[in-house]
């Protein structure tokens, strides 16, 4: 994986470092499937920025739904790409794994029982070869950063898992980064949900993982509470992205996932935001826990115009609460459901639950 987290992606010129369309030229990219957020680069001229032949797969919608996703693979050219690239949050990203992941085993899904078939299909090696996949994230969401893909199935969340879904080049590009906008930093709650989830298992986080996830942790907590006063300069905002980065690779390292499983479910299930989840399971545990960066980090939700509980989503309790044995039993728990920090995602539905 390379990672250029201070490149001008969708620049002409090469101001920065090394532009879209340099990078094709060097590797020799002749044709591309391109995913693009609706917000931030749907509409840009994509041929002439990276010196393509791109075909754009339609707009998927927020939390990756099936149908949305599905109309994008159905329509997925027969003639295989160079390269995959996605640009904008979290589930743009996820979707363009996805189109990789159907050059990778030449399935087209255009049902819910097709799309099972390719997650159950992608673990298994396909020719050696495979088109190359470039993100280039819009929000510091960690989606860039993983071999997964997410889609959601109504109260499910289908993955897709696959070593080949690793991004081999992540751009961030301050003209992407939406660095004054409360939702763009909002986003930084998923890799610092990461950070304190994995802060509290002790000495079940190899030393090099904990030390990623505390630098991630106060890098991110330090930006939130800066960039929530004021307007974030671009390079301000890819130092975050640079925490996503740690915060992700720390937990990856260390095997966790239940602090991103709770809110990427639950937010699928209940259409609700996986940033705003993530700040409320984040501002719970620090409240547990008697952590002194709980305050800040009301304060931060504050400015971000976010809500402290589930009651400000509009989420009723009783139905929550008959979620979260479906959520604990989830798969993305499966690996180490006993460990301390798996069993404290856990706890932490329940106490929300109940209104705690």
């Amino acid at each position: 994986m390379t990672i250029l987290f201070e490149t001008a992606a969708l620049r002409l010129g090469c101001e920065s470092g090394p532009t879209l369309r340099t990078l094709a030229e060097g590797r020799h990219w002749r044709r591309a499937w391109l995913i693009a957020d609706r917000h931030v680069g749907a509409t840009l001229p994509w041929s002439d920025l990276a010196g393509l032949d791109i075909w754009q797969a339609p707009v998927v919608l927020p939390h990756c739904p099936i149908d949305s996703l599905l109309a994008a693979t159905a329509a997925a050219p027969e003639t295989l790409p160079d390269v995959v690239i996605g640009v904008g949050g979290g589930s743009t990203l996820d979707a363009a794994k996805v189109l990789l992941a159907v050059s990778l085993v030449r399935m087209r899904p255009r049902d819910e029982r097709g799309l099972r078939a390719l997650a159950a299909s992608i673990g298994t090696p396909a020719e050696a070869s495979r088109p190359a996949l470039v993100l280039i994230p819009s929000t510091l969401a960690s989606a860039a950063f993983t071999p997964n893909a997410g889609v959601g199935l109504g109260g499910e969340k289908l993955i897709l898992r696959d070593a080949r879904l690793r991004a081999d080049l992540i751009m961030g590009d301050g003209i992407l980064l939406r660095s004054s906008g409360a939702a763009t930093l909002a986003t930084g709650f998923g890799p610092l949900n990461h950070c304190i989830e994995a802060g509290g298992a002790d000495r079940q986080v190899a030393t090099l993982s904990a030390r990623l996830l505390a630098t991630a942790a106060e890098v991110l907590l330090a930006g939130l509470d800066r960039f929530s006063r004021a307007s974030a300069d671009a390079s301000g905002m890819l130092e975050l992205l640079g925490a996503s980065w740690c915060a992700s690779a720390g937990v990856q390292a260390a095997r966790l996932g239940a602090g991103h499983a709770v809110p990427h479910v639950l937010g699928a299930s209940l259409g609700l935001p996986h940033a705003a989840l993530s700040a409320v399971m984040v501002l719970d545990r620090l409240r547990r826990d008697a952590d002194e960066r709980a305050d800040r980090v009301a304060t931060i939700m504050r400015r971000l115009h976010l809500p402290s509980g589930l009651e400000g989503l509009g989420v009723d309790h009783s139905a929550f609460a008959a979620l979260a044995p479906r959520l604990a039993a989830h798969p993305l728990f499966a690996a180490d459901v006993a460990s301390g920090v798996e069993r404290s995602a856990i706890d932490c539905l329940s106490r929300i639950a109940r209104g705690a």
